[in-house]
């Protein structure tokens, strides 16, 4: 053995034992920091899922599942007792007629609706294809006005031009000033079905399923008329009160002829209002009948209202009645 490692021996030994120590300890503190990070985090997840449970609302109890029963069945029955109304409301069923007598009623209804609108000076629009507007109150329908339609379509064709009858005679009767619009609005496709896949396309000999009635079908009327808002008031109050159809007036647009409204009654004219209305040259002197009548007409209004309205004339399907299911008791 060297004599200097023989003397030494003792004290390489000790060092060898601390360099030891040192290299344990530092591997306790990193082993230590490491645990110490981990536990953190799942004390972290554990405190967040115990608070998530403290604001959660609680589980659905027995009183729960009860009330939300009573809640279904009272909205089924008022689903029901709406659809009964507004099947006893609907006068205007898809009767058999043949397509000559359709194609009578609605020559006879177009005209009588045309004399009423000139009887009550309504301004109507020409047609670019005729030149006149004896065919305005034929709508959607011109194509049977010299052709009858099929025997199949006639009884629905014919509720529609009922309720379109029924809906302009209201729009007439309050006095428009002048009719820019009337569109029936075609209904829209049904969704196509899915593509089969692999299990359905095996099973050919299947019977198809039928798409359940939807619960509700809408004629929809796009009419865009100007009228006095006095005038627009009452034709929306007369839809409202109509008991022979069910309409609902909705997207409601209404742009004033004016952008300044007409001083209230009482207020002196301001100046400049002959030229605004076209008397350019009326005197001003208090005793003239022009001057008069032309303040009378500025004071009290004169403005109307350009109306953009879609209408839906709601009606029930037949359907049969979905069975009841029982509720799973929980």
């Amino acid at each position: 053995m060297n004599p200097v490692i023989k003397e030494y021996k003792g004290l390489i030994a000790a060092a060898t034992f601390a360099v030891l120590g040192v290299s344990a300890s530092g591997a306790f503190v990193w082993f230590a920091y490491q645990d110490r990070v981990t536990e953190t985090q799942l004390l972290k997840k554990r405190s967040d899922e115990i608070n998530r449970f403290r604001n959660a609302s609680p589980p659905p109890t027995k009183d729960h599942s009860k009330q939300l029963q009573l809640q279904l069945e009272a909205t089924e029955k008022a689903y029901k007792t709406l659809r009964e109304a507004l099947i006893e409301n609907d006068k205007f069923p898809p009767n058999a007629i043949s397509p000559q007598d359709f194609q009578k009623s609605l020559n006879e209804k177009a005209q009588a609706l045309f004399k009423k609108s000139e009887k009550e000076t309504v301004t109507l629009p020409i047609s670019e294809a005729e030149g006149n507007t004896d065919s305005f109150f034929y709508l959607s329908f011109k194509e049977f006005k010299t052709k009858p339609p099929s025997p199949e379509k006639a009884p629905g064709l014919n509720r529609q031009l009922q309720i379109t009858e029924l809906l302009l005679n209201h729009l007439i009767d309050n006095h428009p000033l002048a009719i820019r619009k009337v569109r029936l609005v075609e209904p829209e496709p049904p969704p196509l079905a899915p593509p089969l896949g692999k299990a359905a396309a095996a099973k050919k000999d299947a019977k198809p399923v039928e798409p359940p009635a939807p619960p509700m079908v809408a004629q929809t009327f796009d009419i865009h008329f100007s009228a006095r808002p006095e005038n627009l008031r009452e034709f929306l109050n007369a839809l409202a009160k109509e008991k022979q159809a069910f309409f609902v007036p909705r997207n409601l647009k209404v742009v004033n002829s004016k952008e300044k409204e007409s001083p209230k009654k009482g207020e002196a004219p301001i100046a400049g209002a002959a030229l605004a209305l076209g008397q350019q040259n009326a005197p001003t002197a208090p005793t003239s009948p022009i001057a008069a009548d032309n303040s009378a007409r500025y004071v009290l209004g004169d403005e109307f209202v350009e109306v953009e309205l879609t209408v839906d004339a709601l009606t029930v399907p037949p359907q049969a009645d979905a069975p009841t299911k029982d509720v799973p008791k929980r």
